[in-house]
């Protein structure tokens, strides 16, 4: 099995374990994308609605890694595509279902509780060391990065790999010149700049504060919110790692056969995402209950199969996942809905390219 395919095998699986723990677990009072109060998750018809939710979600992935698993003993990638995309597909379809009946569920349950939102609008900071590091290592990767291509240009054959197939092996070259360098190195720029974008827009972003406990649950968030930038900045550097050697590569400092390292790094820095993914939940949930008889405000109307925001009376284009961490686009927005057209189309040719590219060979 060709280590590509082994990742492609892995992070599906780790994708199905996951979607069976932050639908469910991600946040306090939320199941399945809708409001449910936490000692409510443990009664009937709840519990009975996850166990179905797990075994559904399960299928879905052993059904995906058949695909995948056809596709290597065929040495077919459009199994592996189709395994791929089967799995994202019916777990949206899945989430979808459960959270309908989540919601029909909560109509048969009568709460006197009184329904209370709790927002804290007011936006986080990146803390000045975080902006240092940031600084330091965008100068220290560019200027890496701009030095060698200076001082290797001249010695550079005629013609250069510049793209690099899932093996490592270079399958498309160019004539030597500027042009075909400078994309790498910006590249480089473009991507430290969309981690730094990413990390300012979830700090930025306001977010819900459980009213059983607001001051408690206000620290939690702002402690989450900390450990958003420093996962951000960790998972930045191997990315950064990745794009420095392929550009060595093309320079010809380094032979060919270190780009297959550079196929072990996203299965490391996937690794590690879920690692630190997890201990963002647990931060954001540390808290007690101390006030039992309020809930949180019924907002489930704005949340479409559990999922996608669409509110046309909030303005802000970003707000807090229903779960996990991070934040989601709100489709009631002109930009927003703009945004998620993009990301469809984008999908589209994702799927579509590679069944084309293989239907060709």
């Amino acid at each position: 099995m060709e280590l590509v395919n082994f990742i492609i095998l892995v992070a599906l699986i780790l994708s199905g374990v996951l979607n069976n723990y932050f639908p469910i677990k991600g946040k306090k009072g939320i199941l399945l994308g809708s409001i449910v109060e936490e000692e409510d998750k443990e009664k009937e018809p709840f519990s009975g609605i996850i166990k179905k939710y797990k075994i559904y979600n399960i299928l879905a992935c052993l059904l995906g890694c058949i695909f995948i698993l056809i596709g290597i003993f065929l040495y077919n990638e459009i199994f592996q595509v189709i395994g791929l995309f089967t799995y994202i597909g019916l777990n949206f379809f899945i989430l979808a279902h459960f959270n309908k009946k989540v919601k029909e569920a909560k109509k048969e349950i009568k709460t006197v509780k009184k329904q209370v939102a709790v927002v804290n609008m007011q936006s986080s900071k990146i803390s000045s060391y975080m902006i240092i590091y940031y600084i330091f290592i965008a100068i220290t990767f560019m200027a890496i990065n701009i030095i060698a291509a200076v001082m290797k240009y001249k010695d550079l054959p005629e013609r250069i790999a510049i793209h690099f197939n899932a093996s490592g092996v270079a399958d498309g070259w160019t004539n030597k010149s500027l042009i075909a360098i400078l994309p790498l190195i910006i590249t480089i720029l473009f991507m430290i700049l969309i981690y730094i974008g990413t990390d300012i827009l979830i700090q930025k972003t306001s977010f819900k504060i459980d009213p059983k406990n607001s001051e408690e649950s206000h620290k939690a968030n702002l402690k989450s919110k900390k450990l958003v930038s420093i996962m951000m900045f960790i998972t930045m550097i191997p990315v950064l790692i990745s794009l420095t050697i392929g550009n060595f590569v093309t320079l010809t400092i380094l032979p060919e056969s270190y780009m297959k390292f550079v196929m072990y790094i996203p299965l490391i820095t996937l690794l590690g995402v879920i690692g630190l993914t997890v201990i963002l939940v647990k931060a954001k949930n540390n808290y007690k209950v101390k006030n039992n008889e309020v809930t949180y405000k019924n907002d489930d109307d704005y949340w479409k199969w559990g999922f996608v925001y669409y509110n046309k009376q909030n303005p802000n284009i970003f707000v807090e996942k229903r779960s996990g961490i991070g934040v989601t686009i709100n489709a009631g927005t002109k930009v927003g809905m703009a945004i998620y057209i993009g990301i469809i189309i984008l999908l589209m040719g994702s799927i579509i390219a590679p069944i084309i590219g293989a239907l060709l060979k």
